[in-house]
């Protein structure tokens, strides 16, 4: 009786060792799923109450804090980054330059007219926000490496506004980015057309 109750106690510890590592083996592909360009979670929230307002026509866009950001949202957003990693610079953009300016240099990117960094209608928030990451992230992997690459932060809130942008009257198709800017809020920026 001893007996059988020792192989039980092992048997049950042994499921439990199956099921724990199965869990963590879980845990470990999930994270390994998330393509490498998406940003952390507290980089991610702003940008997500920015896209998920001007998916619902809002013209304030809400606070936005973890406690009243989903999981179902983030997952959402998950798997829209998912299902574009495979995009290219050039599903993005028909050309780029770095020139030099009085007031300092840029990066001119020529944004592909109606392509894919327009939101299409009917269009999630979540989808349009991963294919703008995206083709920053490829923006950044193209041009970090650049003499005059500065001010990470403020060249990726530019660049996030200058996506905003896009659909609004006050659109713009040739980017400039400037890496001597330092504003990176990208309300302030969007206040004042990318621009501060």
């Amino acid at each position: 009786m001893k007996f059988l109750k020792k192989i039980g106690c092992m048997s049950i510890v042994i499921m439990l060792t199956f099921v724990l590592l199965g869990t963590s083996v879980s845990a470990a592909e999930a994270s390994s799923d998330i393509p490498d360009w998406v940003p952390t979670e507290d980089q991610l929230i702003p940008l997500l109450a920015v896209y998920k307002a001007q998916e619902s026509g809002a013209t304030r866009t809400p606070v936005y804090t973890r406690a009243n950001v989903t999981k179902s949202e983030l997952a959402e957003f998950y798997a829209a980054a998912k299902s574009i990693d495979d995009m290219t610079y050039w599903d993005f953009f028909t050309g780029d330059a770095y020139v030099i300016r009085a007031d300092g240099g840029a990066y001119m990117l020529y944004v592909k007219y109606g392509g894919e960094l327009y939101a299409k209608s009917g269009e999630i928030a979540n989808l349009v926000l991963a294919k703008r990451l995206k083709a920053e992230s490829l923006f950044i992997g193209r041009w970090q490496n650049h003499h005059a690459w500065n001010n990470r932060a403020s060249l990726s809130g530019q660049f996030q506004c200058h996506a905003l942008s896009l659909g609004t009257y006050w659109e713009q198709t040739t980017w400039h980015l400037e890496p001597w800017r330092t504003e990176s809020n990208i309300a302030v920026l969007v206040l004042n057309q990318c621009n501060v």
